[in-house]
């Protein structure tokens, strides 16, 4: 089981998977970078104790990462859908996460549709073998993806997607997101606040690079050891640097970055 890090619910999400689990309808978080939807899944399984198979989908994702190879004579590696399969029959549950969906070609794609229709199968040819779920095993299908604006993914098969009910994430609200980056300790309360100002300001315009709650949560992380390395003036600025202003492309950093740190925490970069 993953050892998770803490999370805060922000908007229903573990009861729709909760809903999802027990209705078994595959199901899609789609949202931004670093809103918490791998994370609000791996939450979920780790609070109700079920075995979780996470897969990182890429253009270069092959048949056999799915379905599986031979890696030797006589021997054979199953790919994390027939896995998937297995560990929910030996264990009675199982969530499969397919993470960036729609990084996967259309043709991989296609690939997926027999184990989230009705079939509920997966189809081994070279073993000659069908993985069906014993009937009192429990296998949800999850995924995740970016919006389809972000570079390096494909439109989904409308086929495929179709088999998916679909749950649309966003920024979370200023309250939760408090909350989230609170949690970490050594962090003032008004440093808190001015993170946010200046992470919804981001979310706000057309810039090349949006403040997302991960990279509040690695300016956390990173900020009390930086106070000890470098010392608490020290540790402000290269936090900001390492975890924000070096996001930016050059001219915003001139342009945006640099005037609203100023405005905001009211130190220069």
């Amino acid at each position: 089981m993953l050892n998770t890090p803490a999370y805060v619910e922000q908007d229903n999400e573990l009861k729709v998977l909760e809903a999802h689990w027990r209705s078994q309808v595959p199901l899609l978080f789609v949202g931004p970078k670093g809103v918490g939807k791998t994370l609000s899944i791996a939450h979920f399984a780790r609070v109700n104790n079920i075995p979780i198979i996470q897969y990182d989908c890429s253009e270069d994702s092959k048949r056999w990462d799915l379905i599986g190879r031979f890696v030797d004579v006589g021997t054979y590696e199953l790919g994390v859908m027939p896995l998937a399969i297995e560990v929910a029959n030996r264990e009675g549950k199982c969530i499969l996460v397919f993470e960036e969906l729609n990084a996967l070609s259309p043709n991989m794609q296609k690939t997926l549709n027999q184990l989230l229709d009705w079939r509920r199968h997966v189809y081994v040819p070279e073993l000659n073998k069908v993985y069906r779920l014993e009937p009192n095993a429990k296998l949800l299908i999850a995924a995740t993806m970016n919006p389809s604006t972000y570079g390096g993914v494909f439109e989904l098969n409308e086929d495929l997607r179709s088999r998916f009910a679909e749950y649309h994430v966003t920024y979370p609200r200023t309250d939760v997101e408090q909350k989230v980056v609170s949690m970490y300790d050594g962090l003032p309360d008004d440093l808190v606040q001015k993170l946010i100002t200046l992470a919804n300001e981001s979310r706000a315009g057309t810039l090349s690079y949006v403040i997302s709650p991960r990279d509040l949560t690695l300016f956390a992380m990173l900020y009390k050891t930086y106070t000890e390395v470098f010392g608490q003036d020290k540790a402000l600025r290269m936090a900001l640097k390492t975890t924000i202003i070096d996001r930016f492309n050059e001219e915003e950093v001139k342009t945006w970055v640099k005037p609203r740190i100023l405005s905001i925490f009211g130190i220069e970069v």
